[in-house]
């Protein structure tokens, strides 16, 4: 290489001095013309030399070239050894199935640099596979590895040398790495054995519920009837509340509309009474039995649409500037999420009080529709609403009843305290907002959103029984369930170390998914033989307890008047707590009921709204205001009125001509009318004193 080097530097002053004769010829030639014929001759003998020289010294620039490239694959190949022997290398074995590591990376060696990976304080382990041509990286810190493809074309990639583990090199790693993409690739945990049949978890809680289960007797007992129920969840002092805060939401917002406009609702406002609170609640649950596209729909004079019941109930002018404008459970200044958890929590306490669930609990989400604009508006496609607010509640697995509610407001400030849990995760937060000073020993069920190791192990603390559904990618479970193959109804199990957890795959012919997962704490691994055969047990208890929230959803989804549009988002949920209570109530009256009354064909959610709302129009009659009766007296176009019955007029029995069917037991015929009724209705005179009592 240096005789080469050399005959090149000759070349090039041979170059010059021809160069220099060049000058000097030409120099000539302009002083003694006489030797131009000479100098042609020595010019021709140079330009022949010269075209010589120059092809010499194409091959001195080829042979350059050729050294420079040599320079250059030197340089690169040093690069990947200095890169390949600083890090720690060890090959892993690939299983058939989603390319499993059998062995763990090894101790890094004591003379390696730590290679610049994604964050400056971790070092990245890099092994390179040469028959697929892809990059594998470990976090020293994660005991997970990280696979992402590489280039198989790359330099990186191409070098076919192997090196063995103890082998290192002192150069430096290059200051630059390129971007890979991640894939999670979960190492094999040791904490999970297979289950023998017969295996049962060992945690053995006894169950101390906070307050003796059951119905609170104190507040509804067997002789308690529709009316009774719903106010141990509604009672007078909610619906003062609402009076006091609707009328001074009134008070302000006429106050800054002063002077009003001749025909504005301000102007013609008058303060609402308990009376008219009544009147509301048994206006707006008929309106959920009897659905209509419209409000005005319900006073609508059409012959198909005509109900003349809500006329005399309410007059829409009334009714509309009651729901739409002065309708308010909150203080005047309240905003956001304080314009309804004030009056959410409240009910929610009294839910508490009046009922004290089983053993078996379920947690799961209850959505409420919402097409208008809220922060805090879930979007979910695979919802039946598609646009919804989200709330988890705590549910009785055998009766439907709604313990507890936790309504989702935001990811910083939510219903749940964050100070509570630094660390922990969403779902162990709403555990422990849900079941706080509930007791110990309830077995909880709910589906693979909540189940994580971080929740199993607060419940465990917490003495209580937990049973849910599975994600694989979910980290401490056993690493075998991601990868599965069974034959249809099969069923395997796994068991940890302390035998404190069991989990179980299952593949049924009708499910969903292919392979069903269910970790819990309290189960065996049997299969039962009663009802569905070759079943795991856990799975048909899971399926159990399970439902009890579906139901609750069902019947909230039946009758409720919080379906109907709505842009304020707070109305959707004060008419949706309104339908919890109800449905609490119907519940409470039910278990007060005799086994045969709960079987009858009439006893239905359906039926004890209709009789609520009789007993909500009652007591509305026995607590209205003397400025009501003289209105309810003179009931408009000749309508009856529900009320008036109940009105202090002079009933007074008398004979007609014609008989009908008796208003009060719709059992007989009578001629005997009331003369103190505008309608004159005809009654039994055995049935008078009932009727108008």
């Amino acid at each position: 290489m240096d005789d080469m080097n050399l005959d090149s530097t000759n070349k090039l002053k041979k170059i010059m001095k021809i160069e220099k004769i060049e000058r000097s010829l030409d120099s000539e030639m302009t002083e003694n013309s006489y030797m131009s014929s000479k100098a042609k001759t020595s010019k021709a003998i140079l330009a022949e030399q010269t075209q010589t020289t120059e092809e010499q010294i194409q091959s001195v620039l080829m042979v350059d070239d050729m050294k420079q490239d040599c320079t250059d694959d030197i340089s690169s190949v040093t690069k990947m050894e200095n890169i390949e022997s600083s890090l720690h290398i060890k090959t892993p074995e690939y299983r058939s199935i989603g390319q499993t590591f059998d062995s763990f990376l090894s101790e890094e060696t004591e003379n390696t640099e730590p290679h610049p990976g994604p964050s400056d304080d971790q070092s990245t382990k890099v092994c390179k596979s040469k028959a697929r041509g892809i990059v594998i990286e470990d976090n020293s810190d994660d005991s997970d590895f990280v696979l992402s493809d590489g280039d198989a074309n790359s330099d990186e990639t191409s070098s076919e040398s192997s090196y063995s583990n103890d082998e290192s090199l002192s150069a430096p790693a290059p200051a630059k790495v390129p971007r890979r993409m991640y894939l999670v690739v979960p190492t094999c945990s040791s904490d999970w054995k297979k289950a023998e049949p017969g295996t049962r978890t060992e945690n053995t809680f006894k169950f101390v519920p906070a307050k003796k289960v059951g119905v609170n007797l104190d507040l509804v007992s067997a002789a308690s009837d529709d009316l009774d129920c719903f106010f141990a969840l509604i009672d007078s002092s909610v619906v003062d509340s609402l009076v006091i805060t609707i009328n001074n939401y009134a008070n302000h917002r006429t106050k800054l509309n002063t002077p009003a406009r001749r025909r504005s609702m301000f102007r013609a406002w008058k303060p609402v009474t308990s009376y008219e609170i009544y009147k509301f609640l048994a206006v707006t649950t008929m309106m959920g039995l009897n659905s209509r596209p419209f409000m005005r729909d319900y006073w609508s004079t059409h012959q198909g649409l005509y109900t003349p019941w809500f006329t005399q109930m309410f007059q829409r002018e009334r009714f509309e500037v009651l729901y739409h404008c002065f309708l308010h459970a909150f203080e005047v200044d309240a905003e956001d999420k304080c314009k309804i958890k004030p009056f959410i929590e409240s009910l929610v306490t009294r839910f508490k009080k009046a009922f004290t669930p089983g053993q078996h609990l379920t947690v799961n989400e209850m959505i409420v529709g919402l097409n208008g604009k809220w922060a805090y508006n879930q979007i979910n496609q695979s919802k039946p609403p598609k646009y919804n607010i989200k709330s988890f509640g705590l549910v009785d697995s055998a009766t439907g009843y709604v313990y507890n509610l936790l309504i989702y407001y935001d990811d910083v400030n939510a219903s749940y305290n964050p100070s509570m849990d630094e660390d922990g995760g969403i779902a162990k937060k709403i555990f422990k907002q849900l079941l706080k000073n509930i007791g110990r020993g309830y077995h909880i069920f709910a589906d693979r959103w909540y189940t994580s190791q971080l929740l199993l192990d607060f419940l465990q603390k917490k003495k209580m029984y937990f049973t849910g559904t599975l994600q694989v990618n979910r980290v401490g479970f056993p690493p075998e369930v991601k990868w599965l193959k069974m034959a249809t109804m099969e069923s395997k199990y796994w068991i940890n170390d302390d035998n404190s957890l069991l989990c179980m795959a299952f593949k049924d012919k009708k499910a969903k998914r292919h392979i069903i997962n269910i970790v819990s704490n309290n189960a065996a691994a049997e299969n039962t033989q009663e009802k569905h055969p070759n079943k795991p047990r856990i799975w048909n208890e899971y399926n159990q307890y399970m439902n009890s929230c579906g139901r609750t959803d069902q019947l909230l989804g039946h009758y409720g008047y919080h379906n109907q549009k709505s842009k304020e988002w707070w109305k959707k949920l004060f008419f949706w707590i309104i339908e919890i209570s109800t449905i609490n109530a119907f519940i409470l009256f039910k278990q007060t009921r005799s086994e045969d009354q709960r079987n009858s064909a009439r006893f239905s959610l359906r039926n004890f709204k209709l009789n609520l709302v009789d007993r909500l129009t009652e007591y509305a009659a026995s607590v209205i205001p003397e400025s009501e009766k003289c209105r309810i007296s003179k009931s408009s176009r000749g309508r009856p009125c529900p009320l008036e019955r109940l009105v202090g007029a002079k009933h007074v029995p008398m004979n007609v001509k014609k008989d009908r069917v008796c208003k009060h037991c719709r059992s007989g015929r009578t001629v005997y009318v009331c003369a103190g009724c505008d309608s004159n209705p005809h009654i039994h005179m055995d049935c008078f004193k009932a009727y108008h009592s």
